[in-house]
């Protein structure tokens, strides 16, 4: 009986470890593709944008986090939802910049 509840618990453990795994590939997962979808929104702009690497990162994981769920939505394969994420992306940093304070 001492083993058969052993087992159980060395099972539930690897479960476990399992998920934390997998949920910490998905956040590496994330950073990554905020970084890639902010860099390339970045470069399809015309022109220099004075961000910072944590700006880009930031937009480009609001772009890749909304391009998903809508194209999730309307049933877009890969490519398409890439360039959904990305035109996103590039329009909240065009948007940014429009807002941006003149400097002195």
């Amino acid at each position: 009986m001492e083993i058969a509840v052993m087992l159980v618990v060395v099972l539930v453990g690897l479960v476990i470890a399992a998920k934390l795994v997998a949920s910490m590939m998905w956040i590496v997962g994330v950073v990554v593709s905020g970084l890639v979808v902010g860099a390339l929104a970045r470069a399809v702009l015309p022109g220099r944008q004075d961000m910072s690497l944590l700006h880009t990162f930031a937009y480009g994981l609001a772009g890749s986090l909304v391009g998903s769920g809508l194209a999730y939505m309307m049933h877009l394969q890969t490519v398409m939802t890439w360039v959904l994420q990305i035109g996103i992306a590039a329009a909240l940093v065009a948007g940014r910049e429009q807002l941006r304070l003149p400097r002195n």
